[in-house]
């Protein structure tokens, strides 16, 4: 061949390629047998790949879903993966049902990150169903598991004991003890933390099935978990010797020294409440002597213990001096919350303006695109348009005529009955008016009107207003005034809902004395047991009232 060099690149890119997507893929499957047992190792093997939005869409999905499984399970920051939904839409796609209820559990922890629990409540209800058509009974239990945790967050105690109680039965049925265990303990805590009548009695019970499992597992972080719990349980319950026995069985099970401060604390806690000084201040000191690098917080408890202990062995000189050093320490902790928060706002407003950042591009984007295809379809509206024939010119501007001309009929015709219920009522209202204006200054040529409408339409001009059918036209024209009335003050006769309309309508009292059959000089009396009824210490106020409703 004349050119062996185009050879070569011919031959060599395609295979590199090729290489390059089966390296990923490998990657990916490697990391997907790793994402339960070792996350860590999970998330070193995908920092492998470089460009993941340069993957293929199956490829993609698996890698944005395993990622932030990973990353959950070593307890990372998952708040700014956002992304699964990428993941669920291809899943879903695929029908792969246990994936879709994976993306979707990962996606309620996200939102959970965020502190966003309505939505990741949606998203526990999203995953739930998946993962029964997938019979996927371990992801279930965790499913419940989150929603009770979140109902618990919102104070709706009882529901977050029925959703742990759906996550035991799902554990036991996946057989998955260890898990289930801990279920236990979370409704015991609940129990605890919830105060309900014999609430102590309830966590207790749940405790022992959850010591009863961690001791067949021999999980001794959970029975260590579990004595602590049972030890509190008893502390609130007042009966100190048995948690003093809990507290140190945890202590025995535990190898870590910096659990071992809270323990020897909450011991020596136990022995103040037992009016036993010497052996809290033992207790202390040992908790003291386990922490090297005690915090602000701990610091300020262990003064404060000192302060207790001092204060019941009526030493007041010693106790007021770690009482001064408690007020420093309080001061000390403040300050650096204070820091720590300012420092977690900026953190926020930077990502949050990175985020913003992010969501201005893609509609510059979307802008650009819808500009585009715009340009594009009015390009094409106008060659098309210029093709057409002049005859089909004339056809559609006749019929373009006649839609408009129908659209204006049936505007005209629209207007038409909007106007129709003002123009009844005032109709009838006007007729009233004037008829009992004549009534209210007889004369006789007023008298013989009155005489000739009485014989020709047979009845009294007030029984004209029929006020079922007035109710209506006055809701209308003043803006739903009867309902509001009924709604407001149900306790209204209709005779007082009557005169409320009459007044709206500006009729004078002479003029609602005849047409509701009162006597004028009653019409002031009535007004005013009205005015106290609705609740207005004025005539200004209840006259102001109906002109605003």
């Amino acid at each position: 061949m004349k050119n062996p060099i185009l050879l070569f690149l011919v031959i060599s890119i395609p295979l590199i390629l090729f290489s390059c997507r089966d390296k990923d893929s490998q990657i990916i499957t490697e990391a997907e047998t790793l994402v339960f047992s070792n996350p860590d190792s999970t998330l070193v093997l995908l920092e492998n790949i470089k460009k993941p939005k340069s993957l293929n869409n199956e490829l993609y999905a698996h890698f944005l879903l395993l990622k932030t499984q990973a990353k959950n399970k070593i307890n990372a920051d998952i708040s700014n993966d956002t992304l699964l939904y990428v993941a669920i839409n291809y899943f879903k796609k695929k029908n792969d049902y246990d994936r879709v209820a994976h993306a979707y559990f990962y996606e309620n922890r996200v939102y959970q990150a965020r502190d966003l629990n309505k939505e990741a409540i949606k998203s526990c209800h999203l995953a739930k169903e998946y993962a029964e058509k997938a019979y996927d009974f371990n992801l279930l239990g965790l499913i419940y598991h989150d929603f009770g945790f979140l109902y618990k967050n919102q104070l709706n105690f009882q529901e977050a004991i029925n959703n742990f109680k759906k996550g035991i039965f799902y554990f036991q049925k996946s057989g998955n003890k260890e898990y289930a265990t801990y279920m236990y303990k979370r409704i015991g805590d609940v129990y605890l933390v919830s105060r309900q009548q014999g609430y102590t009695d309830s966590a207790l019970i749940n405790y022992q099935k959850a010591l009863e499992y961690a001791e067949q597992e021999n999980n001794q972080n959970e029975i260590y978990r579990i004595f602590q719990s049972i030890s509190l349980n008893f502390c609130e319950n007042n009966q100190l010797e048995k948690a003093k026995t809990f507290i140190k069985k945890a202590i025995e099970c535990s190898g870590e020294q910096h659990e071992n401060f809270n323990d020897y604390m909450s011991l020596s806690e136990i022995h103040i409440g037992l009016n036993e000084p010497d052996s809290a201040l033992l207790y202390i000191e040992k908790a003291y002597s386990v922490n090297t690098k005690p915090s602000l917080s701990e610091i300020y408890i262990y003064k404060k213990m000192l302060y207790r202990i001092d204060k019941m062995k009526r030493d007041y000189q010693p106790a007021l001096s770690d009482l001064e050093e408690c007020l420093v320490y309080i001061d000390s902790t403040y300050i650096n919350m204070m820091s720590q928060n300012i420092l977690e706002i900026q953190k926020k407003y930077e990502t949050e303006s990175l985020e913003n950042e992010k969501q201005e591009l893609l509609i510059q984007r979307l802008h650009l695109f819808i500009f585009y295809m715009s340009l594009f379809i009015l390009l094409s509206v106008a060659v098309g348009f210029y093709i057409y024939k002049t005859q089909k010119q004339k056809a559609k501007l006749l019929q373009i005529q006649r839609t408009v001309g129908f659209l204006e009929e049936m505007l005209q015709s629209k207007n038409i009955k909007e106007n129709k219920l003002k123009e009844l009522l005032i109709e009838k209202l006007d007729l009233a008016k004037k008829i009992t204006q004549m009534n209210i200054e007889p004369n006789q040529n007023n008298n013989y009107f009155i005489k000739q409408f009485h014989k020709i339409f047979g009845y009294n001009i007030a029984e004209t207003l029929n006020w079922d059918k007035l109710y209506p036209l006055f809701n209308a024209l003043y803006n739903n005034i009867v309902d509001k009335l009924k709604e407001s003050y149900p306790t209204l006769t209709e005779k007082e809902l009557q005169f409320c309309c009459l007044i709206k309508a500006e009729f004078r009292h002479d003029e609602i004395a005849f047409l509701l059959s009162y006597e004028y000089n009653s019409i002031r009396t009535i007004k005013m047991r009205l005015r106290m009824k609705m609740g207005f210490d004025s005539y200004d106020d209840f006259n102001q009232f109906l002109i605003n409703l």
